[in-house]
């Protein structure tokens, strides 16, 4: 893919959900974690808030370019509500 597929894919999408290894490749403790701000620096490619799986809590983390991760304990099923343009997700 060229990275204009993917800047329309990163647009058109109003949050993406990863698990813990796909946010940052580590596992156990945050303070223990190297890449506990995700593997993409300071501006991640996502503009849109991303919904972490984790069984490690922490306070969201706000990144450059209008991304939110929020770090989801109680799985899937604990994903809050949110809006994407005029639709309610749940």
């Amino acid at each position: 893919m060229d990275s204009d597929v993917l800047a329309e894919i990163a647009r058109s999408t109003g949050a993406t959900v990863v698990g813990r290894r796909m946010f940052s490749g580590g596992g156990g403790p945050w303070h223990a974690d190297p890449r506990a701000s995700g593997w993409w620096g300071d501006e991640p490619p996502f503009h849109h808030p991303v919904f972490v799986l984790t069984h490690h809590a922490r306070e969201p983390v706000t990144m450059k370019g209008g991304t939110t991760s929020t770090f989801v304990i109680t799985g899937i099923e604990g994903l809050p509500d949110f809006t994407c343009g005029d639709l309610l997700i749940r």
